[in-house]
């Protein structure tokens, strides 16, 4: 079957800015692409923001009369402007495609240090990264966030807080925090479940002494 008459991926395309798609429901639409699928439903994203595509392909693709109503492509813009005016639903279910891409360990498709730790922070209470991704996910998270001066493992680490809707004072980690959709402090956080746990200790077991100042805050003794 080609892509043309993919009506999976094109579901994905055509909702992939507003429906979520790492829930129980819908996450098979990404679990279940190969490696052609997920170039297009990468590139979903870029077309649906204008993006002017130079592969022939994906321009044919989304030039079919199901996109219609999808801005034209605006000749000179790139990647990264698309990139600035993702809202935060585009930004996950994008992440989840490039994280997918690479955990197939499709040829060519990586995944930089800061999509892994945005990818982390959402599904660290839901997925034991440990146990189901590369050896090498953590790879690069020593390296400075950036415009900060916080490696990306203390902000994996304040993820876990996160999710349980723990309050951040550090306005850097709130800040980065807000930009997910899903961050809601509240006075009552959850306590720490399983996956959390397990993820918490596969974090200090690879972060060394990048993490020497996060273990002097007593909420992670």
């Amino acid at each position: 079957m080609s892509v043309l008459e993919d009506e999976d991926l094109a579901t994905f395309a055509g909702y992939c800015a507003s429906r979520r798609f790492d829930g129980e429901e819908y996450r098979w639409y990404v679990d279940e692409m190969d490696q052609e699928e997920s170039l297009f439903a990468r590139n979903a994203f870029y077309a649906l923001h204008g993006m002017d595509m130079d592969s022939r392909l994906v321009r044919t693709y989304f030039s079919q009369d199901r996109f219609s109503d999808w801005p034209s492509p605006q000749s000179g813009k790139t990647s990264a402007q698309c990139e600035a005016e993702f809202s935060a639903l585009e930004r996950a279910n994008l992440d989840m495609v490039v994280i997918h891409d690479y955990k197939m360990g499709f040829p060519g498709r990586t995944a930089s240090a800061e999509t892994r730790l945005r990818y982390f922070a959402s599904h660290c209470d839901e997925e034991d990264f440990a146990r189901d991704y590369p050896a090498d996910y953590l790879d690069g998270f020593d390296a400075q966030m950036t415009g900060t001066s916080y490696p990306l493992y203390l902000f994996a680490l304040y993820a876990i807080d996160a999710r349980s809707g723990q309050e951040l004072d550090d306005p850097v980690l709130r800040a980065y925090f807000e930009q997910f959709d899903w961050y809601a402090p509240t006075s009552s956080p959850a306590p720490y479940d399983a996956y959390q746990t397990a993820n918490l200790a596969y974090l200090r077991d690879h972060a060394g002494t990048a993490l020497s100042t996060a273990d002097q805050d007593p909420s992670h003794t």
